[in-house]
């Protein structure tokens, strides 16, 4: 992007959780076209850990991605990917209590 001079990555400008609801918002040079849930129930080190994936809700209108975060998480992040098929992913969150 800065040597070639052409479209940068998306960037995510905003990210929270509230319940088990969980959202990030983005800013892109090229449209959105798939987000993901990455969350895991296991404890411990992360190295080890079993991820699963879920596909998350898209608003194109609002540039944002929704999910709900499954029950008994105990971390989780966002993947957003632009048409190109470049990824950008969340901030993790570590839940301390896990989600029931």
């Amino acid at each position: 992007q800065h040597l070639k001079g052409g479209p940068g990555l998306p960037v995510i400008t905003g990210q929270n959780t509230a319940g088990r609801d969980a959202w990030v918002s983005c800013l892109s040079p090229s449209p959105i076209v798939r987000a993901e849930l990455h969350y895991t129930r296991d404890r411990g080190p992360w190295q080890p850990r079993t991820w699963a994936t879920e596909d998350a809700y898209l608003d194109t209108t609002h540039g944002t991605a929704h999910a709900l975060v499954p029950a008994g998480a105990t971390a989780y992040y966002l993947n957003l990917t632009d048409r190109r098929g470049l990824v950008v992913s969340s901030e993790h969150i570590a839940l301390c209590n896990s989600l029931r």
